[in-house]
């Protein structure tokens, strides 16, 4: 493990402000090599240790975010983002946290297997149970993506 030293502020002063306004706000030193060096790939958060890496850097964000996301697909316009969870249980209780605060009176909620999209191992569609008979699906689903074998 190298442990990356930061230098003190003094050096490479005038470029590191520059980096720091170019984004918009002012940064610290550190900050600012941090992030261009996470975004480079050469170091790896770990432990609290900043490691060099040798491995390719992955520009994805699927490593980072939760497994489990909720989404709302109102039919024929964009789809949005309820948000992502850790479990299922969480999942769902956010999208039905969710629709509860979208509406005054939903009727009875549960939640429907469904076959699953590619790059996904499991979904669930919140279907809407009215006192009238009436069954509706509001378009909240909740999915797992699944993890690439290594």
């Amino acid at each position: 493990m190298t442990t990356v030293e930061i230098d003190p502020p003094e050096e490479r002063q005038a470029r590191w402000e520059g980096a720091a306004k170019s984004a918009g706000r002012v940064l610290d030193e550190r900050t600012v090599r941090f992030c261009l060096a996470m975004a480079a790939g050469e170091i790896s958060l770990m432990a609290g240790a900043w490691e060099r890496s040798t491995a390719p850097a992955d520009r994805s964000l699927g490593p980072v975010l939760p497994a489990w996301e909720a989404m709302y697909e109102p039919g024929n316009v964009s789809d949005y983002l309820i948000g992502y969870a850790n479990s299922e249980a969480a999942a769902k209780g956010a999208a039905e946290a969710w629709l509860r605060s979208e509406k005054d009176d939903p009727g009875r909620l549960e939640w429907v297997p469904q076959r699953p999209l590619d790059g996904y191992d499991a979904e669930f569609e919140l279907v809407e149970h009215h006192d009238d008979g009436i069954d509706t699906g509001p378009g909240i689903t909740v999915r797992r993506r699944t993890t690439p074998a290594p």
